[in-house]
């Protein structure tokens, strides 16, 4: 009989070396996505909690083209209450 404590996927956890290849892509290109990293080391799931684990928050600042487009979708969605309740769900 499975209990909840052993249900589902199995858990993997990241390696000495999956952690450092993960770091060392970091390093090398701040800027990177973690798809990018994910898709070269095969792992999207124990890439995400090694970064977790390391404190470490990938962004990306906007290119200079998406702040006004933003900043317009923006102001045109607090323009709109009187939509009803339900208009942001």
């Amino acid at each position: 009989m499975v209990s909840r404590r052993n249900a589902g996927r199995p858990l993997t956890g990241a390696t000495p070396h999956f952690e450092e290849e993960v770091l060392l892509h970091v390093q090398s290109n701040p800027a990177t996505s973690t798809r990018a990293i994910a898709t070269q080391l095969g792992d999207h799931r124990t890439l995400w909690t090694v970064l977790r684990e390391q404190l470490l928050h990938l962004f990306h600042p906007m290119g200079s083209g998406e702040y006004p487009t933003r900043l317009e979708i923006l102001q045109w969605f607090l323009g709109q209450p009187n939509k009803g309740p339900l208009f942001a769900e």
